[in-house]
Parts: structure tokens; C-alpha cells; sequence
């Protein structure tokens, strides 16, 4: 698209899962837990995940909100740049379970995805696809290419915890 900045203008958004208004991952959650507590006699739902895995969401009216502004800043200064749209917090996953088993009544056991690889896309999909968006704002330079004005990493997650199953495996192959 940048390629063809003399014919349009072009801002690239790159949103976070969304949820609100009925959609995103709570109603997903909230069948799991309805399944899990009709066909487990314990009302036990298993996951192949970890309670760490980083779920970063956005409200849609927020995401709205950050579309609006950028409609309606002089094109100028958004054209060609690149805008992440997300919450200014993630939620992990064992925050998420832990609303879930209070409210649905039901417990939430979590096995080791490098030993037990998650068999149901849809658990997979949710709780093994751990998200993190930097504030880090990206200007598109004059090759293409993208760089960071103000980058600043900061820790995924600073509670003690495994972290991500990638994490876990490139903390297993440091000596």
C-alpha cells in the first residue's frame, strides 16, 4: 500500500483483539465453562496453557475512539504512519479463569502445552496465542521499512509465573 503513496494516503492500525457489545473472547469463555460443568462430574474444564499467557484486549468503542482521531487528524501527520490500538493494560489468562471459575462454578486445571499439545482449536486459539502490544509509536521511513521514534520494552509480565509456552521453551535452552 505504501508503495502507492502518490495515488492514496495510507495509516495502518493494528488493533488488539477486540471485545464489547457482545463479542470477544468472554462468551467463548462462558461456553467453555457451560460444557465443562455439564459433561464434568467436577464441573472441570482442562487447558493446555499456562495462567500467564498475556490477552490483550480493546473495548470496540475505544478502538472506535482511535479511529475517529485518526480520521479526523490533518492527513499530513497520520498518513504513513503506523498506529497500534490496544488497552493500556493486558489481562493474563489466570486473571481471566479465575472470573470464570467464580462466576460459572466450575475449576480450571492447566497442563503443560509442550507436553500436552491443546486438542480443540477453539481453547487453543484463546489461551495459546498470548498477545502483548508495545506503546512504541512507528513511523514508516522513506525504504518501507518501519522504525521506532520512542521504543520502550517493558516486562510482559511481572508477577512470578512460566510465561508463554515460547518463553518457556527459550528459557529451557539457556544453559
Amino acid at each position: 500500500m505504501f508503495e502507492h503513496a502518490n495515488i492514496f494516503d495510507c495509516v495502518v492500525t493494528r488493533p488488539t483483539t477486540l471485545f464489547g457489545r457482545s463479542g470477544g473472547t468472554t462468551p467463548t469463555f462462558s461456553a467453555l465453562a457451560d460444557f465443562a460443568k455439564a459433561n464434568s462430574p467436577e464441573g472441570i474444564l482442562r487447558i493446555s496453557s499456562t495462567p500467564c499467557s498475556s490477552l490483550h484486549s480493546t473495548h470496540v468503542d475505544d478502538a472506535a475512539a482511535a479511529y475517529l482521531a485518526i480520521a479526523t487528524t490533518r492527513r499530513d501527520i497520520v498518513t504513513g504512519q503506523i498506529y497500534n490500538i490496544s488497552n493500556n493494560r493486558y489481562e493474563t489468562l489466570g486473571e481471566i479463569v479465575a472470573v470464570v471459575e467464580k462466576t460459572h462454578g466450575i475449576k480450571v486445571v492447566y497442563a503443560d502445552p509442550n507436553e500436552t499439545p491443546e486438542k480443540s482449536p477453539v481453547i487453543n486459539a484463546l489461551c495459546n496465542f498470548s498477545q502483548w502490544v508495545d506503546s512504541a509509536k512507528f513511523v514508516l521511513t522513506p525504504d518501507g521499512s518501519t522504525e521506532s521514534l520512542c521504543f520502550k520494552m517493558a516486562t510482559v509480565c511481572t508477577r512470578p509465573h512460566l510465561g508463554s509456552p515460547r518463553q518457556q521453551r527459550r528459557n529451557n535452552t539457556k544453559g
